[in-house]
C-alpha cells in the first residue's frame, strides 16, 4: 500500500496555521483575560438596556449549549437556560450553590475538588482550553455523559472559569451503536493510514487473520498479505485517492497465524477528515468460496476429459450441459447450445422409451441403471449402459438430473470374441481328440498283427512301418502344441546366422514331400536366380516354409498344383507358396493367422491337423522381424501366401549346412540301465537297444535303479523324470554321489520338454534331454559316438 506523506503534510500544515491564527488573535493570557472578563460584565451581569445585549442574553439561553460560570470555590456565578434543561436545576435553585453538588456526580466530586485546588496552586492547565468527555448528574439523580470546554477568566480581580457543556447522549448512543456495528460485525473491518498502518480493526478481522488485536494494530497491512499478492491493492488505492473512484472491490491472500492462506474479498472506501484522510476496507472471508469454485473447476475438468457421455437436464429430459466426449458420441458441435439439441433424435425409439422410464425411475429411487443405446454423429446404433441420477435441493426435491453414458461396443465385440473363441476352442479340443485317435488306429491293429505268432517277415515290417509312421505322426502334433506353446508364452529363442534360402527351400520341400506325394499333387518350384541372404534360425524357418506347404497340400485337390518361390527385392527376400485349392473365404480370411481357426474339412483332405501351423508361421516369421500376407479370391479359387524378411547383404563366411540324418552305425556295446514307471516304454527301449547290441538293464522306480547303478556300474542310464517314489533329478543327482559313477552318461528320457525342463535336467547333472516319444535314430547314434570313445 503507498504511503501518501503529502496529503498528511498538507492536513498538518493547514492544522498548524489555524494554531497561528487563533494566537495572533488572542496574543497572551491576560490580554484573554481582560476581554472575556469585560464581555462577561457587560452581557451577563450589568446587562444594559441595549438590544445587543438582550440579543447576546437570548442567543445564550438559547444556544445549544448550556453555560456555566463558576468562582474559585465552584459556586456557580452563572446558570443559563440550556443550563436548566440539561440538569433540572433552575437559575434560582443553581447560581450560589456548589457545582459539585448540582452536576458532579458524588464518585467524581473529590476529584473535581483536587483538580481545582492542584490549578490554583500550580496553575498548571489540565483541564482548561481541552474538550473533554465527562459524566454529568440530573436533577433526578441519572448520569448523562456531556461534552465540557472550560475556559479561565478574570473579573474584578476575581478568578472565574466559565464552562460550555452539551448533552451527547444521543451522538454517544450513535457512537455505541456504531461501535457495536463495527466489533460485531459478520464482515472483518479495519481502518487503516494513508501509509498502511492498521489504525483500528474489528474482531471477525482478528479471528479472519487468526491474530489479536494487539497483533495487528499498528503494524503494516502488508505484512499479512500473502508475498504473491503484495501490491495488489496499490491500483485501487491510488483510484481512491486520485478520486476516480469512491469504493473498489478485489481480492487478495492473506497468511493466517498458523500459516494457512486465506483468501479476502476487500471492499475500500476513502475517509476524509480535518485530521486526516484513512482507509476503510471491508473483508469477507471467501476461502472456502475459493475452494468451492475450484473444486467445481476441477470436477467440471473432470467432467469434461471423462470418456463417458455425461450430461444435466431436466425432469422433462431437456438437456442443459453435455460433455467434450458425449458431443463426440453423437456428433454436436461443441459450439452448439446444448438446451438446442433435440435429445429424442440421438436415441433409437426402443431406447428412448428407456431413457424417459429410467427418469421417473431415478426421480422416485434416485438413481436409474440400464442398458441403452444412442445414434453415432454416423448414425449407427452404439449399444450403451446409462445411469440416471437425481440431482436433489436440500428439501429433498429433484429439479435437475445427471445421466452417464458408457459405450459398451469394446465390451460386447470383446464378449463377442470370446464367444467366437470358445467356440474355436470346443472346435479344436474335438479335433485334437479326432487327430490322436487317427494314428492309435493303424498302430493298435499294427500291434494286434505283431501279436501274432504266424507273421513272415513282409507283415512284419509293414507292422512295424505302420506303428513308426503313425508314431511320428502323434509326435509332431504333440510338438506343434508345444511350439504354440512356447511362442505364445515368448520362450522360444532364435539363433541368428546367415541363412541363404534357395538352399532352405530344398530342405523345406523335403519335409513336405510325403504329403504332395500321396495326394499326386504337381510341385512347381521358382528358385531366385541370385542369392536370396537373410539372418535367421535355419530350423524355424524350415519349420515356415513346410508348414505352409503342408498348408497348401492339404486344402488342395489331388492332382492340384502348388508353386512355391524366392523373391529378392532390394530391401527384402520374399518367399510365397500358391496354390489353386479350396480357397479361403472372405469371413475367414482375417483371422487364418489366429489359434485354432480352420476351414471347414473336406472329404478329400487326406491329412487333419489342429489348425496350429499358420499361427506357428506368424508368430516364428515376426520373430524374425518379418511379416507374413494371406490372400484369395474367395473359396474354390485358391490361396497364396507371401512371407517377408529383412533382406541381408551377402556373408563372408559361406552358410553352414543343415545336418542330415544322424549315423546308426553300430559301435563298442555298452552297459545301460533305463529307469522308468512305465513297463512297455522301459521294455520296447531295452529290446531296441539290444538290438544294436548293448546289454540292457531297466528298473520301473527310482530306489530299484538307484540299487541297479550301485551294483552294475552302468556306463549309460537312460531316467525317466516322472517316477512315483523319487524324481529323477534327485535320482541323478544320488546316482552321480556313488563311487564310480562320476563319468557315466546321464540322459533325461521324459515327456517334459519345456525350456525350463531342459535347465533343471541339466543343473541335476544330466548329460542329454530327449523328450518322449525318444528319436531312436538320435539316441542311437549318440550311443555309438560314446561307444566308438
Amino acid at each position: 500500500m503507498r504511503k501518501h506523506c503529502g496529503k498528511v503534510e498538507a492536513a498538518q500544515h493547514l492544522s498548524d496555521r489555524r494554531e497561528d491564527q487563533r494566537q495572533t488573535r488572542l496574543p497572551s493570557s491576560g490580554q484573554r483575560r481582560a476581554g472575556a472578563a469585560t464581555r462577561l460584565a457587560t452581557s451577563v451581569f450589568q446587562m444594559p438596556s441595549l438590544t445587543s445585549s438582550q440579543i447576546a442574553a437570548q442567543a445564550i439561553d438559547n444556544a445549544l449549549d448550556a453555560f456555566v460560570a463558576i468562582d474559585a470555590s465552584s459556586t456557580v456565578l452563572v446558570w443559563t437556560k440550556r443550563a436548566q434543561d440539561f440538569f433540572g436545576w433552575s437559575p434560582e435553585e443553581a447560581i450560589g450553590s456548589p457545582l459539585t453538588e448540582l452536576i458532579i456526580p458524588e464518585r467524581l466530586r473529590k476529584a473535581h475538588d483536587d483538580g481545582m485546588k492542584q490549578y490554583l496552586q500550580t496553575r498548571e492547565p489540565s483541564v482548561i482550553g481541552r474538550r473533554l468527555e465527562i459524566a454529568a448528574k440530573h436533577k433526578s439523580g441519572h448520569e448523562f455523559p456531556v461534552e465540557l470546554s472550560v475556559t479561565e477568566l478574570e473579573v474584578e480581580g476575581r478568578i472565574v472559569f466559565s464552562a460550555a457543556l452539551r448533552d451527547i447522549t444521543a451522538s454517544k448512543l450513535v457512537e455505541a451503536q456504531l461501535r457495536a456495528t463495527f466489533d460485531q460485525a459478520a464482515v472483518g473491518i479495519a481502518h487503516i493510514s494513508a501509509d498502511g498502518t492498521l489504525l483500528r480493526v474489528n474482531q471477525k478481522l482478528c479471528e479472519i487473520l487468526g491474530r489479536s488485536q494487539s497483533e495487528l494494530v499498528g503494524f503494516p497491512i502488508r505484512s499479512f498479505m500473502h508475498s504473491d499478492d503484495v501490491g495488489l491493492e496499490e491500483q485501487h488505492v491510488d483510484e481512491l485517492f486520485a478520486g476516480r473512484a469512491t469504493s473498489t472491490v478485489h481480492e487478495q491472500r492473506f497468511v493466517r497465524a498458523t500459516g494457512e492462506d486465506v483468501w479476502l474479498k476487500l471492499t475500500l472506501s476513502l475517509l476524509r477528515e480535518v485530521s486526516g484522510e484513512y482507509l476503510i476496507s471491508i473483508a469477507e472471508d471467501i476461502t472456502e468460496a475459493k475452494h468451492t469454485k475450484k473444486r467445481a473447476e476441477l470436477l467440471a475438468a473432470i467432467i469434461d476429459a471423462s470418456p463417458d457421455f455425461v450430461s444435466f437436464f431436466t425432469l422433462e429430459g431437456e438437456l442443459q450441459y453435455i460433455n467434450r466426449a458425449g458431443r463426440e458420441m453423437v456428433g454436436i458441435p461443441l459450439e452448439q447450445d446444448a438446451r438446442d439439441v433435440p435429445i429424442d433424435k440421438k436415441y433409437p425409439p426402443w431406447a428412448f422409451e428407456r431413457f424417459h422410464e429410467g427418469i421417473k425411475m431415478a426421480v422416485e429411487a434416485g438413481t436409474w441403471r440400464g442398458e441403452t443405446a444412442v445414434y453415432s454423429a454416423a448414425g449407427e446404433e452404439i449399444p450403451t449402459s446409462q445411469v440416471i441420477i437425481a440431482l436433489r435441493d436440500p428439501d429433498g426435491g429433484a429439479k435437475y438430473l445427471s445421466s452417464i453414458i458408457r459405450d459398451m461396443s469394446e465390451r460386447h465385440n470383446a464378449e463377442r470374441a470370446l464367444r467366437e473363441a470358445d467356440r474355436r476352442k470346443d472346435a479344436f479340443l474335438a479335433m485334437l481328440a479326432h487327430e490322436l485317435r487317427n494314428p492309435l488306429a493303424p498302430i493298435t491293429t499294427a500291434a494286434q498283427i505283431l501279436s501274432s505268432r504266424q507273421l513272415d517277415p513282409t507283415r512284419l515290417a509293414h507292422a512295424s512301418e505302420i506303428i513308426r509312421r503313425q508314431a511320428a505322426h502323434m509326435t509332431e502334433l504333440i510338438d506343434d502344441l508345444l511350439d504354440v506353446s512356447r511362442l505364445t508364452r515368448g520362450l522360444i529363442h532364435i539363433d541368428r546366422s546367415p541363412v541363404e534360402f534357395n538352399s532352405l527351400l530344398q530342405d523345406s520341400i523335403e519335409q513336405a514331400r510325403n504329403l504332395i506325394k500321396i495326394r499326386r499333387q504337381d510341385l512347381v518350384v521358382q528358385s531366385s536366380p541370385e542369392p536370396a541372404w537373410v539372418a535367421g534360425d535355419r530350423t524355424r524357418l524350415v519349420q515356415v516354409i513346410a508348414n505352409l506347404l503342408n498348408n497348401a497340400a492339404k486344402y488342395t485337390a489331388e492332382s492340384g498344383t502348388i508353386v512355391v518361390g524366392v523373391k529378392v527385392l532390394v530391401s527384402h527376400v520374399c518367399v510365397f507358396v500358391r496354390d489353386n485349392g479350396s480357397g479361403i473365404s472372405g469371413e475367414l480370411l482375417p483371422h487364418v493367422f489366429e489359434l485354432f481357426v480352420q476351414a471347414n474339412r473336406t472329404p478329400d483332405r487326406a491329412q487333419g491337423g489342429l489348425g496350429l501351423g499358420l499361427p506357428l508361421v506368424k508368430h516364428v516369421v515376426e520373430l524374425h522381424g518379418g511379416s507374413v500376407t494371406a490372400q484369395s479370391e474367395g473359396e474354390g479359387k485358391g490361396s497364396e501366401f507371401v512371407v517377408r524378411f529383412p533382406r541381408l547383404p551377402r556373408p563372408a563366411v559361406p552358410e553352414i549346412p543343415g545336418g542330415g540324418a544322424l549315423a546308426v552305425d553300430s559301435g563298442g556295446a555298452l552297459n545301460i540301465t533305463i529307469v522308468d514307471d512305465n513297463a512297455d516304454a522301459a521294455h520296447t527301449l531295452t529290446m531296441l537297444l539290444e538290438l544294436h547290441g548293448h546289454k540292457v538293464s531297466s528298473a520301473h522306480t527310482a530306489h530299484d535303479g538307484l540299487a541297479q547303478a550301485e551294483a552294475l556300474r552302468p556306463r549309460v542310464l537312460l531316467l525317466d523324470i516322472g517316477l512315483p517314489d523319487m524324481d529323477g533329478y534327485e535320482l541323478a543327482r544320488r546316482v552321480r554321489a556313488l563311487p564310480g559313477m562320476a563319468d557315466s552318461m546321464l540322459i533325461a528320457v521324459t515327456g517334459y520338454g519345456q525350456a525350463e525342463d531342459i535347465e533343471a535336467a541339466l543343473a541335476a547333472g544330466f548329460d542329454f534331454h530327449m523328450t518322449k516319444p525318444v528319436d531312436t535314430t538320435r539316441l542311437i547314434s549318440l550311443l555309438h559316438s560314446l561307444g566308438s570313445c
